[in-house]
């Protein structure tokens, strides 16, 4: 009996002493004074960009920008500034060409055995397309005269881009050919319509050529005195065909004829040419090609 009273006694101090441990412990929390440092750290800090350290930038931009201007390819800002273009266009974004200039190209080589040293007309600016078709051209005249010859020698420095015009160019390819025979002055004329990018010929010109042709020979020898040749020039020999009259040019004073050496006045004249006057033809003209040619 005395046994258990003992051992209900030792529980109820055990519990007593369990109680006031917990009483104590409360009390001291509750006591405490509360510092920050003791909390959880729960806040959201905005880390900036990893890289380089954003010299002259705003803070979480990248250098160089500002918080008003979004990186490329982010929406919802103004953007950069636009950049002025070169300036006036021809209405397909590519810069409007500029006037056609004379130029020239010196073509220096052995072709077989003949020596060719010669200057041909060119013109650079413009509209590089048409620029290409009357250089070519010009071009393509030297290499049939070199087709021509077997030997000696081709010179020439006397050809020049004759007219450039709103609506045409004119070009002259004047060259002399020599061998042991002698030498004889050679013409070659391109004329381009800058409209339609072509080279014009005899039928560009007259709607019925074989009209036109008689014109001309009448023409010819009604002014042929007036030309170097004077009284010499024989318009006799002056005949209405095209190989006659091919190597022309349009100016705005007229049709420029260049005569192959010899054909309407003795070789010592040399190249004859003759400027028609472009009212002696208005009738023979083509209507739509009369303002290009007098341009």
């Amino acid at each position: 009996m005395l046994e258990s009273g003992g051992r209900i006694l030792t529980a109820v101090v055990g519990v007593a002493v369990l109680v006031a441990t917990l009483i104590y412990v409360a009390h001291g929390i509750l006591t405490q004074p509360f510092s920050p440092s003791n909390a959880t750290d729960t806040s959201i800090v905005e880390q900036p960009p990893s890289g380089d350290s954003n010299e002259g930038g705003s803070p979480g931009y990248p250098a160089g920008q500002g918080s008003g201007s979004p990186t490329d390819g982010e929406a919802g800002g103004p953007g950069p500034a636009p950049v002025p273009g070169p300036g006036p266009t021809d209405g397909g974004g590519s810069t409007a060409p500029g006037p056609y200039t004379e130029t020239s190209v010196d073509v220096r080589d052995m072709v077989g055995p003949l020596a060719v040293d010669v200057t041909v007309p060119q013109v650079a600016g413009g509209d590089p397309k048409i620029a290409e078709i009357f250089n070519s051209a010009m071009r393509a005249a030297l290499d049939a005269r070199t087709a021509e010859l077997d030997s000696g020698r081709l010179t020439g420095a006397d050809g020049a881009v004759v007219h450039i015009g709103k609506k045409v160019i004119s070009g002259a390819l004047l060259v002399t050919a020599e061998d042991g025979e002698g030498a004889v002055e050679l013409a070659d004329t391109v004329v381009v319509n800058l409209d339609t990018g072509t080279v014009m010929t005899l039928d560009d010109l007259f709607p019925d050529v074989g009209a036109a042709l008689q014109r001309l020979q009448d023409l010819s020898r009604e002014l042929g005195p007036s030309t170097t040749a004077a009284k010499d020039f024989d318009g006799n020999k002056v005949t209405a065909k095209q190989a006659t009259f091919s190597r022309w040019l349009a100016t705005p004073d007229g049709m420029r004829i260049y005569f192959a050496e010899g054909s309407v006045a003795p070789s010592s004249y040399k190249l004859v040419r003759l400027n028609v006057p472009w009212d002696e033809l208005s009738d023979v003209l083509d209507p739509g090609i009369t303002e290009a040619v007098r341009s």
